[in-house]
């Protein structure tokens, strides 16, 4: 990834976060806590999945003006999602209630439209389903990624239960994300 981006002359850092602790994973709250501790060392955010690189000159990393996503499933903002500061702010983040995987990204989607906030998806690459396997982002185009060799994770039916709340309860949304993630248990460093 550090050599895409220094072919591609962007000014970045690279911040990993992890779960330590023995909690379910939580990707809301990972992201959440990396934002948190490193947001003034950067002028925008990548939320990108650490087992997809990217392999042509396509994916376009560069700044933006309001959350774009790059690449994933067109319902929400998983896999690598590009966001201003601003916008990641006044949707506060990811919500930290989602345990498992799956739905964390469709509801901060939600987010987006509750507040009137506009998602670019004009670099978007979809990822496809390929032989109930995910692929690289194959759209009647070459692959412009590769997705790392990793553990099938099934999402966890809760999830569907928070995202109801969550949905039923939008005012929620102003006291749960950035403003209350807890930060025990998660180590973020740059590399």
């Amino acid at each position: 990834m550090q050599e895409f981006l220094l072919y591609k002359n962007l000014p970045h850092i690279i911040v990993v976060c992890e779960q330590v602790d023995d909690k379910p994973f939580n990707r809301g709250k990972l992201l959440n806590a990396g934002y948190n501790k490193f947001k003034e060392e950067f002028t925008y955010l990548c939320t990108h999945d650490v087992d997809m690189l990217p392999v042509t000159e396509k994916p376009d990393y560069s700044e933006v003006s309001c959350p774009t996503q790059l690449y994933g499933q067109s319902k929400g903002f998983g896999a690598i999602t590009l966001f201003d500061k601003k916008s990641f702010e006044k949707l506060n983040g990811f919500s930290n209630r989602f345990n498992g995987w799956g739905r964390e990204d469709v509801e901060l989607r939600e987010r987006c439209k509750e507040l009137n906030i506009p998602v670019d998806e004009s670099r978007f690459i979809e990822r496809v389903p390929i032989e109930g396997l995910y692929r690289v982002g194959y759209s009647k185009e070459p692959f412009h990624f590769v997705e790392l060799p990793h553990e099938v994770h099934h999402k966890i039916e809760k999830n569907w239960e928070v995202y109801e709340e969550i949905k039923a309860n939008p005012d929620s949304r102003d006291t749960e994300g950035l403003n209350n993630v807890i930060e025990d248990g998660i180590h973020c460093y740059q590399i």
